[in-house]
């Protein structure tokens, strides 16, 4: 019973919290873990979610790009190991491990572009509605009277 409650009692508070954030009185929100899904499982997606679509367009667009690279650079290197197991040329050798090094550094550059898109996907999604609603109003009161009122909203 006492290891139920001490489980049972974080993820309430994990549920309370979120319940919190996402439904304030503030307006419409994102939420930061579903950004970070969108943009961890579509390129570009957790910036469409919290609709940055410019530059959901050129995460979308790099994320494709350097994937198709690193499997055009697996193909080659899948190709010259072939080569190479066939003839035991020396050049052939040195074909695959120029694929397989630019292979390598593709995929960190695809892993560096994930991380940045997911990092940005959750930083908007925090970010989402900032600086709406803010500045100077001035307006009539409506209240059974005469006046003017100016508010300041920061």
């Amino acid at each position: 019973m006492r290891r139920r409650r001490r489980i049972l009692s974080p993820a309430i508070s994990v549920l309370l919290l979120t319940l919190s954030v996402c439904c304030s009185a503030e307006g419409p929100r994102k939420s930061p873990f579903w950004a970070v899904v969108a943009s961890t499982t579509i390129p570009g997606g957790g910036q469409f979610y919290c609709e940055n679509y410019a530059r959901g367009a050129v995460i979308c667009c790099a994320q494709a790009t350097l994937t198709a690279m690193t499997l055009y650079e697996h193909v080659l290197a899948e190709e010259a190991l072939r080569r190479y197991k066939s003839s035991g040329d020396e050049k052939d050798y040195n074909d695959y491990s120029h694929h397989f090094d630019r292979r390598k550094n593709l995929l960190w550059w695809d892993a560096g572009i994930l991380v940045l898109s997911a990092a940005d996907a959750f930083v908007d999604a925090h970010m989402y509605n900032f600086g709406k609603g803010k500045g100077v109003e001035v307006g009539w009161i409506e209240r059974g009277g005469v006046g003017l009122h100016v508010r300041l909203c920061f």
